[in-house]
């Protein structure tokens, strides 16, 4: 089965493992069963019955279009001439790099190496592959055989570099997105903070730049160091831990 396919709703272009026609208004699986295509709180249009959690204007512009230029660290959204973000239309769609210094309310972001979702998802790209980053606390120190727990998860994938899986920063990887709320060049020591205090939320509308000073901020940290410790000590039974390690 090619890129491209014919139905009674025209030629249908391939995206990951469904098809979409070029109007935007029709999906299907590889199994060629019709997709419901939904509308989240922004009026954005998607499917959730595939293997992917799926925006429409992204399949239908990926599908039919070649991708923007990647060659920098630039990143690029999906834009709707007409304003419309329910209007999927492949005419309706054009690539367009982002102002860093506006939060994007846009389903992803791509850079030249990664997709970075609101929803705090990452994806990296290797040799014309994607593929999502795991999020993990724990990693194993295999030259202590310990197990060391990060105070803000990382992101995994399955490349791995001398010092075993390669780790991304999501927080990082979501400020480059504009993912992230407020300013941080108008703070004096600018901190993420999650909302909720839960350090596993990397949704878009958890975080927030602030002060380190802020109350809310001090104590998010002084929880998520706590929660560190912890598990340090849980996932670590009876062993010495070395002096540096948070204990």
């Amino acid at each position: 089965m090619g890129r491209y396919r014919k139905s009674q709703y025209g030629n249908l272009a391939k995206y990951n493992d469904t098809y979409v026609n070029k109007e935007g208004t029709y999906i299907e699986d590889g199994g060629g069963n019709q997709l419901t295509i939904q509308t989240d709180s922004d009026g954005y249009k998607y499917t959730d019955e595939s293997y992917y959690l799926t925006y429409i204007d992204e399949a239908v512009i990926r599908g039919f279009k070649k991708k923007p230029d990647l060659s920098s660290c630039d990143g690029y959204v999906v834009s709707h001439i007409d304003g419309d973000v329910s209007n999927c239309y492949l005419d309706n769609l054009e690539w367009v790099k982002i102002d860093p210094s506006k939060q994007t309310k846009a389903g992803h972001v791509y850079f030249d190496d990664a997709i970075v979702g609101k929803n705090g998802t990452l994806v990296i790209m290797k040799n014309g592959t994607e593929e999502t980053a795991q999020i993990r606390e724990r990693w194993l120190d295999e030259d202590l055989d310990l197990v060391w727990i990060h105070k803000t998860p990382r992101a995994y994938t399955f490349e791995t570099n001398r010092y075993g899986p390669e780790m991304h920063d999501i927080e990082e990887w979501m400020n480059q997105a504009g993912y992230i709320d407020g300013d941080q060049s108008k703070l004096n020591d600018p901190a993420i903070l999650h909302k909720d205090y839960d350090v596993c939320n990397f949704k878009s509308d958890n975080l927030e730049w602030c002060e380190k000073t802020d109350p809310r901020y001090v104590e998010y940290d002084k929880i998520r160091k706590q929660r560190q410790k912890d598990m340090i000590k849980e996932y670590n039974p009876g062993r010495e831990l070395p002096d540096y390690w948070p204990q």
